[in-house]
């Protein structure tokens, strides 16, 4: 993300709200007080070196649930304030797609080229195992923030964490790190 917020700096801001922990346990228990959060929320920025600024919810995760309690979300406001684009998981691709849309929008209304009316779709379907591409990237997202939760088979079920390992070792070249118990 911190890539497409340098790439598209000139017509987007960049936001992570922190919410609830989706991977609770280990160091980083279920907060009870606004102060653990952000506690998290700073660990984050520290360990990730975040070049996005990052938005604290509240306790009652009030805009969680006002945008749809998805656990790792997007949404593209655009100039107007509206909502051009929202999914409920992040994609970096879409969201590079999304961009370049909303820069060729922007300097059609700058060049006073007419726009037409605007479109809506939404699209509901799973990821698909068989794409390549997607495999790599998501086998990568999960086991380098894996060092973070507690294992991947915990949440992915034994079979489909293993064939992600797999992928993440034979794309990077790196031997996958355990997450500490």
């Amino acid at each position: 993300m911190e890539q497409l917020a340098e790439e598209f700096s000139d017509i987007a801001s960049f936001f992570v709200v922190w919410v609830r922990e989706a991977h609770a346990g280990g160091d980083y228990p279920q907060p009870t007080e606004i102060d653990q959060r952000r506690q998290y929320a700073r660990d984050f920025v520290a360990s990730d070196d975040a070049g996005i600024t990052v938005l604290l919810d509240d306790m009652e995760g009030s805009l969680h649930q006002l945008m749809g309690r998805f656990p790792n979300s997007t949404y593209v406001i655009d100039a107007r304030g509206h909502v051009a684009y929202r999914a409920s998981w992040t994609d970096a691709r879409e969201i590079r797609r999304v961009l370049e849309r909303q820069r060729e929008i922007l300097q059609r209304r700058k060049d006073g080229v007419p726009l037409g009316i605007p479109r809506w779709s939404e699209e509901v379907s799973p990821a698909l195992d068989d794409d390549p591409d997607q495999e790599a990237v998501t086998s990568i997202e999960v086991w380098e923030e894996a060092k973070n939760y507690e294992e991947p088979e915990r949440f992915l079920g034994p079979e489909r964490a293993a064939h992600m390992r797999a992928t993440y070792e034979r794309v990077t070249g790196r031997e996958s790190i355990r997450p500490e118990s």
